[in-house]
């Protein structure tokens, strides 16, 4: 989505219903429950850990399987990341990884079709080691001169919408 539209307040609602299991979702999608981690790459503690608080106030839930990250942007191309990432999916037993936003986890182009293949390429062997699902906040390309629309397609190269219809 755009910038400033709340794409990673949707995503803390949503981490926030995958881990207690809530019945409904924005009264339209069944949750099962699972053991999410929220690498935030963007906000910042007090940001989430504020609106956090909120949300389990006004739910009145507990959110014992979420585990939220902050992070300073990271490259996940690179080894020691990749190591330490597969670390937290293994001991903390994850089920969910959320990642917000896509363009601070890696230094890669994100119009170039190879190096957006190797990080979905990592992506998938997340998925396939540890069984689980990856949701990824990106922002949709800037409109231009050239491309007034802007907002209706996901920035960078056509292999991430490939990759998405993939999965």
């Amino acid at each position: 989505a755009s910038s400033g539209v709340g794409k990673s307040f949707f995503m803390l609602n949503l981490a926030l219903a995958i881990t207690t299991g809530k019945v409904k979702f924005l009264d339209k999608f069944s949750i099962q429950q699972a053991r999410t981690l929220y690498l935030d790459f963007e906000l910042g503690e007090s940001v989430h850990k504020s609106r956090l608080l909120t949300m389990c106030a006004q739910e009145n839930l507990g959110a014992d399987a979420l585990f939220i990250k902050h992070l300073s942007p990271i490259d996940l191309l690179d080894a020691e990341w990749q190591s330490w990432l597969e670390s937290q999916l293994s001991s903390l037993k994850i089920e969910v990884l959320i990642l917000d936003p896509l363009s601070n986890i890696w230094v890669g182009d994100e119009n170039a079709k190879v190096e957006v293949s190797r990080l979905t390429g990592f992506l998938d062997s997340l998925i396939n080691k540890f069984k689980i699902s990856v949701c990824v906040v990106h922002h949709w390309r800037k409109a231009t001169k050239e491309f007034k629309a802007g907002g209706q397609m996901a920035s960078g190269s056509h292999k991430w919408s490939a990759w998405l219809e993939h999965h």
